[in-house]
């Protein structure tokens, strides 16, 4: 089987996301995907969009869970240390 981009160059791999025939300079091992991008997704390296958007929200909300728990230490020792004095 040809790769897809270069007809006549034997297809040693196929994309992980859209199953195309790809030969060693089109398949990116890192990704296991096509790797100037992949058709199905349209991103770069065969990336899932979706998936960063879930992610990208869960570490936000994780920074922010943090970040007041940080918050609530620091009033917490405030107030501790105020009444000690």
């Amino acid at each position: 089987m040809d790769c897809k981009r270069h007809p006549g160059v034997a297809a040693a791999h196929a994309c992980r996301q859209c199953g195309t025939p790809l030969c060693e300079g089109c398949f990116d091992p890192a990704t296991g995907a096509c790797r100037d991008g992949c058709k199905r997704t349209g991103t770069a390296g065969g990336m899932i969009p979706g998936r960063n958007v879930w992610v990208k929200t869960l570490v936000s909300i994780l920074a922010i869970i943090g970040a007041i728990t940080v918050l609530l230490l620091a009033l917490c020792a405030g107030i501790l240390f105020t009444n000690l004095g």
